[in-house]
């Protein structure tokens, strides 16, 4: 302990924090030789509970992450805002949802905002307002839009078959599926994306020059107040808009909501134009996804805690 230490008296004589790869923290869990590590995939979350009784204690809270499938914007075969909202209308969420949860004993409703997690006061399900899962409704956007079906069930539109390109990046097989399976919901109205599997250390490279046309990422969140930061995420100009969708007109409307005092004011402000936001079917929500810890039973304030800053003297065991 340190003697300088100007906060409460801490609960334990010492941390001895290590940096292992992922199955070498399961094993040194299983030994005894760590007292937490996380377990949010599919085989890490059963090994931990298939070590017997009192041998782990799980804990779970959803994770203050956002997951999305990024529409490219200023692709030549996305630019129009009809196809890239037949695109969104034609993807199953729960799907994705349920391949990504697959085996975690976990579940959460589809995320709608993000600006806000659904177990926030002030939360909407801004994004369900505008698009549904609804195949269709995505073939008429099409065809309204000019792509017509034609060999192979294939839509056409001036002798160019609609064939946008998938990024995936890793080996990942919870990615891996994901991205098949939206090839398969694609293909149900008759759009032939393809799959450009590259590795991870291309993130950079794909995202600075947009070099897809669909795209998954992911992004977590250290502030509850996500308003804040609804110019970063909204903002036609914003480096951290991959689509590169929005409006000069739009931008006004976000300057005006960060001017806003009161924060539940603010917030249902933020509600009614993250719903015209989505309306430019740039960004899809798909899921937020668990935080999931094996602690050694009797380990207090330590694990699974979303948004929660437990101070560290805090950390201790039970009497």
């Amino acid at each position: 302990k340190n003697e300088k230490w100007w906060g409460d008296e801490g609960k334990l004589d010492k941390f001895t924090y290590r940096y292992l790869e992922d199955q070498a923290s399961l094993n040194a869990f299983q030994s005894g030789e760590l007292d937490a590590t996380r377990v949010d995939t599919k085989d890490r979350f059963a090994t931990a509970s298939n070590m017997g009784e009192g041998k782990a204690d799980i804990r779970t809270a959803l994770r203050p992450s956002n997951y999305l499938v990024t529409l490219n914007g200023k692709s030549p075969q996305l630019e129009d805002v009809a196809v890239r909202e037949a695109i969104m209308t034609g993807i199953d969420r729960e799907q994705l949802a349920k391949i990504r949860f697959n085996g975690l004993n976990y579940s959460e409703d589809l995320p709608g905002s993000f600006v806000l997690f659904q177990t926030q006061d002030g939360y909407d399900d801004n994004f369900g307002a505008e698009v549904s899962f609804d195949p269709e409704k995505a073939k008429e956007l099409l065809d309204e839009a000019g792509w017509t079906e034609g060999s192979g069930g294939i839509r056409e539109k001036d002798g160019e078959k609609l064939s946008p390109k998938y990024v995936l990046l890793g080996d990942d097989p919870a990615q891996k599926a994901q991205a098949t399976a939206i090839q398969k919901m694609l293909k149900d109205i008759g759009v032939d994306m393809t799959i450009q599997e590259r590795p991870s250390s291309d993130f950079s490279k794909v995202t600075t020059e947009r070099d897809f046309d669909i795209f998954q990422m992911g992004f977590s969140s250290t502030d509850p107040f996500g308003v804040a930061y609804f110019d970063q995420i909204y903002n036609s100009e914003s480096e951290l808009n991959k689509s590169g969708t929005g409006s000069a007109e739009l931008d006004a409307k976000i300057r005006d909501l960060q001017q806003i005092g009161d924060p539940d004011e603010q917030i249902e402000k933020a509600n009614e134009l993250e719903k015209e936001a989505f309306a430019e079917y740039g960004i899809m929500p798909t899921f937020n996804g668990p935080d999931i810890w094996a602690v050694t039973p009797g380990l207090a304030n330590y694990g699974a805690l979303g948004f929660a800053k437990v101070p560290v003297q805090n950390i201790g065991w039970e009497k």
